[in-house]
């Protein structure tokens, strides 16, 4: 095998085309060789997607192959690069997406951010040296990464850090309970990531709009209810509107099964000071709110799971559903990007 990759030759890309991650994987691979023969001052040309399963033909083939499945843990792939053929094999469509960027990176591409793509620049001709002419990787043998694609970001943002996501090695798309957007839900889809909802967004269970309406139903600091942060967690009407309000967005995406429910960012210890709260830490008063949400979920989807945000040093007598999983670091707090979220 050679340490080299021709962009001028007549590839031709073999996919399974009634997949759309397939499909959307070898439109991204015919894109870059494209970039490639540009950068090699050649035409920059698309080469042709042909079936898999009817094509072979005699032109240099590149093969991109998974498994039929949906399990998200088993993400392993190989390559291997020869001369006029290239054989990429995957565990699943995640295998697929890792190891088709990883094949990418070896010829040099590299995507430092959601707005900078490198395009790597030829030996000679339209000829790149590879790092490696194979690689090999196990299901299951990275940290499993998660996006948390913040409510405040703008459509068009949200799209560039799924496709910055997809090209390094991000499992997971985690998205706000209302998607601004169902197109953002299929491209996720069509990167094969897997799907949650939530964030900062316990809040949200409580719409703003009520406090013309009830002021008792929001968080009370120095004596004075507060529109904007948190709620009143002992009100027993504030806990039959987030009832009522996560019964509706977990309706959604039928097919979502982990879901985010954190206090305001920069609140999460800042919750109700009223006569009724203040017999409860804010942990506690957090673990209250966090029940009730459980609560419905356990009932509209018993097999989905639910976080919560908590320290381990801090005091608390309330007992959690048992679908409530524990998260002691938030994403802006890990030592990475402020939107990658790390935790198996």
């Amino acid at each position: 095998m050679a340490h080299e990759f021709d962009a001028a030759l007549p590839w031709v890309i073999l996919a399974a085309l009634t997949d759309p991650v397939a499909l959307t994987l070898a439109h991204d691979l015919a894109r870059a060789i494209a970039l490639l023969r540009r950068a090699a001052h050649k035409k920059a040309i698309e080469p042709p997607i042909l079936d898999a399963l009817k094509e072979q033909g005699e032109n240099a083939l590149i093969l991109l192959n998974a498994a039929a499945t949906d399990d998200y843990e088993r993400d392993g792939f190989s390559w291997r690069v020869g001369e006029s053929r290239i054989e990429l094999f995957a565990d699943s469509n995640r295998g697929l997406c890792k190891g088709l960027f990883d094949l990418l990176m070896n010829i040099g591409f590299q995507w430092k951010g959601i707005h900078t793509e490198v395009v790597p620049k030829p030996h000679h001709a339209a000829v790149y040296r590879l790092a490696s002419v194979s690689n090999y990787c196990s299901s299951g043998s990275r940290s499993m990464q998660r996006l948390l694609i913040q409510r405040e970001m703008s459509a068009a943002k949200q799209e560039k850090l799924l496709k910055w996501a997809s090209r390094n090695n991000v499992d997971t798309v985690i998205f706000p309970l209302q998607v601004r957007s169902s197109a953002l839900i299929s491209t996720a889809k069509n990167y094969a990531f897997s799907i949650e909802q939530g964030g900062w967004e316990l809040s949200r269970l409580l719409p703003r709009r009520y406090f013309l309406l009830d002021r008792s139903l929001f968080r009370m600091a120095y004596g004075k209810r507060d529109r904007w942060h948190n709620f009143c967690p002992t009100n027993p009407n504030t806990i039959k509107i987030i009832r009522k309000e996560s019964q509706r967005l977990f309706q959604l995406f039928p097919e979502i099964l982990v879901y985010h429910i954190w206090p305001d960012r920069g609140y999460e210890q800042q919750w109700c000071s009223c006569p009724t709260c203040r017999a409860f830490t804010p942990a506690e008063q957090n673990r209250i709110a966090c029940d009730a949400v459980a609560d419905v979920l356990q009932r509209i989807k018993p097999r989905a799971s639910l976080s919560y945000y908590e320290q381990n040093t801090e005091r608390n007598d309330i007992a959690l559903r048992p679908n409530l999983f524990r998260i002691e670091t938030l994403p802006e707090q890990a030592q990475s990007e402020p939107w990658i979220l790390f935790y198996r």
